[in-house]
């Protein structure tokens, strides 16, 4: 894979195995919780939210495997017993938000998929301008387009992938450009913007952070202009502050 590449990707599942192997498990883990907060809608069963909120504050340490692995249960049954696809869907993708034992770690990385169909399923169901049982026979050539290739196959305007892989250049920022982050940048005013728009998702707050970081000497274009980018979207996790709270 080139930079460009790397820079233009549409497909998570190319940029994840591009990864393998040099990500630890807490972004990973984000990364599937970001995904899952894409189809929040359509997690109607509240305990499959509470999974993907509990299986965050895993990833940061703030919950234990043992509660875990019950939510995991939970998650697991709420998928396997619900009858709607498309909201099945998205309650797997908040099912494998949670997994926790090492053999089967690889489904975060498919928690994407999971979310990706949920919502062309759901953009095919809000603009079909069918009939009830005409959109169910839609959905039913839908599923049988993607089959078991587990990605979306382009039915809508909606470009979930293409969400996602942003969302995961967020995360994992550019692997051909790794930035050796300065002790100096961090200020006690850069430490204090950081932690609290990690805490609070104050991801608004990311122009301010640049500004402090510039004030504290950082001249990284890397870094300040990922901070200033209206456009990227930004997610607990983001690379930038990552790097200033010490996070990997």
């Amino acid at each position: 894979m080139s930079e460009w590449d790397w820079i233009t990707g549409t497909n998570p599942r190319v940029l994840l195995s591009f990864l393998r192997g040099r990500i630890s498990e807490r972004k990973r883990r984000l990364f599937a919780c970001a995904c899952c907060r894409l189809v929040r809608h359509l997690l109607i069963d509240e305990r499959s939210w509470e999974a993907v909120l509990l299986a965050e504050r895993y990833a940061d340490g703030l919950a234990t495997v043992a509660e875990l692995s019950e939510a995991a249960d939970v998650a697991n049954q709420i998928h396997l017993d619900m009858d709607d696809r498309v909201r099945r869907l998205a309650a797997e993708a908040a099912f494998r938000c949670t997994v926790d034992y090492p053999e089967e770690l690889w489904q975060l990385d498919h928690a994407w998929s999971d979310a990706a169909l949920a919502t062309e399923g759901y953009e095919i169901e809000r603009t079909s301008n069918l009939s009830s049982e005409d959109t169910a026979r839609m959905l039913d050539s839908w599923a049988e387009a993607w089959g078991g290739s587990g990605e979306p196959v382009g039915w809508t305007d909606v470009n979930s992938e293409a969400e996602m892989a942003t969302i995961l250049r967020d995360i994992f920022g550019n692997p051909f450009r790794p930035v050796t982050f300065n002790p100096a940048w961090r200020s006690s005013d850069v430490v204090a913007l950081a932690r609290g728009i990690y805490d609070d998702r104050a991801f608004d707050r990311m122009p301010i952070l640049a500004d402090a970081l510039q004030d504290a000497g950082c001249d990284n274009d890397d870094v300040l202009n990922h901070c200033r980018d209206t456009n990227q979207p930004h997610v607990r996790g983001c690379w930038v502050v990552d790097l200033i709270l010490d996070k990997s």
